[in-house]
């Protein structure tokens, strides 16, 4: 059994408080999403929380919209690699955009071996900075390859969304993890079966 296969049931609140910084934001497109693409439902939440704040209508100064911030270029090649319906105005709809966020956020994951760290820091600064990086700097530990990010604004991202992350754990009934962990025996910490 996978360790944390009660990602797909309701989760338990715990009456912490922490509830309304950390809420189950679009839960039922997020958990539908997060179980069709085989991903952690608190890993797309901790995406979309410091993406935009859970903000629908959100739109960055580089052009990312929406819960999940995607550029519509990424939205469009996605929905082109998957033959799925695009139209770049519907973007900004939480169905539309949790979608193919989480469909981009499975694919990276799957590209970075299913580590949770490389994926959110893909997620901001691109699949290509990631490799680059690796290459620069080989095969470092979770939190060296953070500390080596060369962009501070990818950096601290990534750092935020992995705090994120443990944090609906933490809340939801999940057990915490420590630091960077990405595997639970044997299993690895992005992807739910």
């Amino acid at each position: 059994n996978h360790p944390e296969q009660s990602y797909y049931t309701e989760p338990v609140l715990a009456s912490s408080g922490w509830e309304r910084s950390f809420p189950l934001a679009h839960w039922p497109l997020v958990l539908h999403y997060a179980k069709a693409n085989s991903i952690s439902p608190w890993l797309v939440l901790a995406i979309m929380r410091e993406e935009s704040r859970f903000a629908i209508g959100a739109d960055s100064r580089v052009g990312a919209r929406g819960l999940m911030q995607l550029m519509p270029a990424t939205a469009h090649w996605l929905s082109g690699l998957y033959k799925l319906p695009y139209k770049e105005e519907r973007l900004v709809l939480p169905t539309e955009n949790i979608r193919l966020g989480s469909l981009y956020l499975a694919r990276l994951l799957k590209q970075f071996e299913w580590d949770t760290v490389r994926a959110s820091a893909a997620y901001n600064a691109g699949p290509g900075s990631v490799r680059r990086w690796r290459k620069h700097s080989g095969e470092l530990s979770t939190d060296r390859f953070v500390e080596r990010i060369p962009f501070d604004e990818t950096q601290a991202y990534v750092q935020r969304v992995y705090r994120s992350f443990r944090i609906y754990r933490a809340i939801y009934g999940q057990k915490p993890i420590t630091a960077f962990q990405t595997t639970v025996q044997g299993k690895v910490e992005g992807k739910a079966e």
